[in-house]
């Protein structure tokens, strides 16, 4: 792998892009990571450089507006802070340390997972998982396999719990299937029928999520 770095320029705000060239990748991918700020470009080893940069901006304009608002890149603003899709006041959460604001949020999302894991294990008829939580800016999510050990992102503490629910749903799915085939999003779907739509919401950085029933 092959790693450089750039900035874009994004209504007068300077953003890092770290750009990653993989030999077994099909497919761009672009994501934010909210936690440094910055954008993670993923880009297939054999694409030129040129080609690259214009399907770059080409990506960056579709996401931004999906986004509809650039604020939604960070899921906090001064002292209000999204938690669960609900957008709530923390006072003094803009001047808290990094390590302070990352074992707070660490102490909610595993509450959640404590309370949410057994239920979608019980739904799946799948083993029982321990699970990690910590800054993955490359994944929300990671079953290893190896000892039934389930990875989070801290950064799911700030969405929609459906959203959630839709990351661990595909990380158990992994349990019976360990590629992305047919065969895996077809018993995926089976499970968590509005998968697409929570993963979706998921990239693209839309904390609320939208359109919830009774699912």
């Amino acid at each position: 792998m092959k790693v450089t770095y750039e900035n874009v320029m994004i209504h007068g705000e300077n953003f890092p892009v770290r750009i990653e060239r993989r030999k077994n990748l099909r497919r761009l991918t672009l994501r934010y990571d909210w936690e440094h700020s910055s954008f993670l470009y993923r880009v297939p080893y054999q694409l030129s450089s040129n080609e690259a940069k214009e399907r770059f901006h080409s990506l960056l304009e579709k996401y931004l507006s999906s986004l509809g608002n650039e604020k939604n890149l960070r899921p906090y603003h001064g002292d209000r802070v999204y938690l669960f899709g609900e957008e709530v006041l923390i006072t003094g959460w803009s001047l808290m340390s990094d390590k302070a604001r990352f074992l707070f949020l660490k102490e909610k999302l595993h509450h959640y997972l404590e309370e949410k894991l057994p239920y979608w294990e019980q739904e799946f008829q799948s083993k029982n998982h321990p699970f990690e939580i910590n800054y993955y800016p490359s994944y929300y999510g990671q079953n290893r396999g190896k000892g039934n050990l389930l990875r989070f992102s801290i950064m799911l503490v700030h969405y929609h719990p459906r959203i959630i629910d839709s990351v661990i749903a595909h990380e158990i799915t992994h349990d019976f299937i360990s590629n992305h085939s047919k065969d895996f999003y077809s018993l995926l779907l089976t499970h968590f029928p509005d998968y697409s739509l929570r993963d979706h919401e998921l990239r693209t950085n839309q904390y609320k999520g939208e359109n919830y029933g009774t699912n």
